[in-house]
């Protein structure tokens, strides 16, 4: 399953069940002719907030200058990784402690 949240008008993250996702922006030298994109692979907290992940096993961090459909073949990629870790740890945190994982804020 995935979650997508629109943040800005040329930037879209992508959260998927295994704890990465990927934040899409649109390159800046894109044109209506031949849109390219950046997508960094992203890993998410306990807490949804996310940052670059460099060891996902997919090569760099960041791809650039990717057209639409590598991008989706990139997001299929990422979305059949195995859980990150920090995601399995926070998993079994909230299942042995529900009262320490609740998001407060």
């Amino acid at each position: 399953m995935e979650m997508a949240m629109t943040w800005r008008r040329n930037q879209k993250v992508h959260k998927f069940e295994n704890g990465y996702g990927a934040s899409v922006l649109e390159e800046p030298s894109s044109s209506e002719l031949c849109e390219l994109f950046e997508v960094g692979i992203i890993r998410f907290d306990d807490r949804g907030r996310w940052s670059l992940c460099y060891d996902s096993g997919l090569g760099n961090d960041v791809h650039r200058y990717l057209t639409q459909s590598q991008v989706d073949e990139l997001l299929q990629k990422i979305s059949e990784l195995p859980i990150s870790k920090l995601s399995e740890l926070c998993v079994r945190i909230a299942e042995l402690c529900p009262a320490i994982s609740r998001d407060e804020d």
